[in-house]
């Protein structure tokens, strides 16, 4: 019986063990602060869209993506051109690995004057940027801008 007691208390406190050395999960998301595109901005047909962020998470951040689409649908607006196609943008880049910080400026994208053969659609778009982390968190922030030509 002692034996029973003592094996059962060894293994006992051998889980307890293993259990109290796991790793935290990071269940926290990555912080956006989005500098530019700001909310209310125009972005110019034919032009490249000045966009800077900075990105930060408590253990690593892993990816960002930017996600440009249209806002005439269900908000009642039109687009400006009846004969016009709407752009669509979204790109991804990752982090360099093991980065907890990253300020990130780019003129990288750039605003088609032309979609599929048709004058781009202006109006209201929205600008989405995403953000993962190294666990998988994601946070996401928005700013509705205007496309327009000079």
């Amino acid at each position: 019986m002692k034996n029973t007691i003592f094996y059962f208390v060894l293994i006992f406190s051998f889980v307890v063990f293993l259990s109290s050395c796991e790793k935290d999960k990071d269940t926290q998301k990555p912080v956006i602060d989005l500098h530019e595109p700001a909310e209310g901005d125009t972005l110019w047909v034919g032009e490249d869209v000045h966009f800077e962020a900075d990105f930060s998470d408590d253990n690593e951040l892993k990816s960002w993506k930017v996600d440009i689409h249209n806002d005439f649908d269900g908000h009642g607006h039109k687009s400006s051109l009846e004969d016009a196609e709407p752009w669509l943008y979204n790109r991804s880049w990752d982090f360099e690995p093991g980065l907890r910080n990253s300020h990130v400026h780019t003129h990288e994208i750039m605003v088609p004057t032309e979609v599929n053969g048709k004058p781009l659609a202006t109006g209201p778009y929205h600008v989405m940027v995403y953000c993962t982390d190294a666990a998988g968190n994601e946070a996401w922030t928005v700013v509705k801008v205007q496309i327009a030509r000079k």
